[in-house]
C-alpha cells in the first residue's frame, strides 16, 4: 500500500519543543506532551480545536514526532481527507480488510482536520468504528478540528457522543505577550536581526494567527534588503504600509490603516486589538464521491 503522505521520507516534524506557549494554548500543549508520555492512560480521545494558524497541527506533529523516538510506538499520522480518499478507493477495489489494518493496528491514531469529515456520512461511519476499536483495545487517538465539537455541523451524533466523552482543548490566537515570544522566536533565524522595539511594536500592533506573525517577520527584513536599509522602526512602519511606501505616495485606505496602527502602538498609545472569531464556516457538502484515486 501506498504510505500514509504524512509519514514519506523527507518530512520535516514540527516539535512540541518548538511550540511557544502562553494562556491561549498552555492546557492543549500539556495535553499533548501527556500523550506522548503516557498514549492511553489519560483522556482518550484528546480534541484539540481553534482558528486556522493557532499551533492544531503543530501540536499534532509534535506528538507523532515524539512517539516516533519510541520503539515500542506505531502512531499513524493521517488528515481527514487522506483517511477519506482511502477509504473510497479502498471500498471502490474491494480492499476494506487492508484499509482497515492499517489505521486499526496503530498504538496510536493522530487525525488532523476531522471538520473535512462533515456531511460525508459513509466516512464518519467508518471512523467512528475504527475509533470504537483503538479506544477498546486502550489505544490513543487524538484529532483536531477547528471549532468545538458542539459547533460543528453535520456530524453524526454517536461520533459526537465519544468525541465528548475525552478532553476538549481550545487553542486562541496569541495573546500580546505571547506574540512577543514567537516574534523572537521567529526572528532569530537566518537574515538581519530585528531590533527588540520593532519586535514589540509588531506584537502590540498585529493580530491574528502565527502565520501572520511569521509573515511580518519576513515582510521586514525582505524589505530591509531590498532598500538597503536596517530593519529599524522606520523600515518596519513602511514595510507595513506596503509598496505605496516605497513609491513615496500617499497609499491607499488600508495602508493608511496599517500605518496609524503602528504609529499608536510606537507612541505608547493604547492600540484596539480584535480577535478573530472562533471557528468558521463548515465545508462545502461535497458528500462522499467523487474522491480523486491515489496513484501509486
Amino acid at each position: 500500500a501506498r504510505p500514509l503522505a504524512a509519514q514519506r521520507t523527507g518530512r520535516r516534524w514540527k516539535s512540541l519543543a518548538d511550540f511557544m506557549t502562553g494562556p491561549c494554548n498552555r492546557v492543549a500543549h500539556a495535553s499533548a506532551l501527556s500523550v506522548v508520555e503516557e498514549p492511553g492512560q489519560g483522556a482518550n480521545p484528546l480534541v484539540l480545536h481553534g482558528p486556522v494558524g493557532t499551533g492544531k497541527t503543530h501540536l499534532l506533529e509534535g506528538i507523532y514526532a515524539g512517539l516516533k523516538r519510541q520503539s515500542d510506538q506505531r502512531p499513524c499520522y493521517v488528515t481527514a481527507e487522506e483517511f477519506t480518499t482511502r477509504f473510497v478507493q479502498a471500498s471502490r477495489l474491494g480492499k476494506m480488510s487492508s484499509f482497515r489494518r492499517q489505521f486499526r493496528e496503530c498504538s496510536v491514531l493522530l487525525l488532523d482536520d476531522l471538520h473535512f469529515l462533515a456531511t460525508k456520512k459513509a466516512t464518519q461511519e467508518e471512523f467512528l468504528h475504527t475509533f470504537d476499536a483503538l479506544v477498546a483495545d486502550g489505544r490513543q487517538v487524538v484529532v483536531t478540528t477547528d471549532c468545538h465539537p458542539r459547533l460543528a455541523d453535520e456530524l453524526m451524533p454517536e461520533l459526537l457522543d465519544r468525541l465528548l466523552g475525552g478532553a476538549v482543548w481550545g487553542l486562541q490566537p496569541p495573546d500580546p505577550e505571547t506574540r512577543l515570544e514567537i516574534l523572537r522566536k521567529k526572528s532569530c533565524g537566518s537574515g538581519a536581526a530585528i531590533p527588540d522595539n520593532v519586535l514589540k511594536t509588531l506584537a502590540n500592533t498585529l493580530r491574528g494567527n502565527v502565520r501572520e506573525l511569521e509573515g511580518a517577520v519576513n515582510s521586514v527584513r525582505h524589505y530591509a534588503k531590498v532598500i538597503g536599509r536596517p530593519p529599524d522602526l522606520n523600515t518596519a512602519r513602511e514595510a507595513a504600509r506596503g509598496p505605496a511606501a516605497a513609491r513615496g505616495a500617499g497609499g491607499d485606505r488600508r495602508g493608511r490603516g496599517r500605518r496609524g496602527l503602528f504609529d499608536a502602538a510606537a507612541g505608547g498609545g493604547d492600540v484596539a486589538v480584535e480577535g478573530p472569531d472562533v471557528g468558521g464556516e463548515p465545508p462545502a457538502d461535497a458528500g462522499d464521491l467523487p474522491v480523486p484515486e491515489a496513484h501509486g
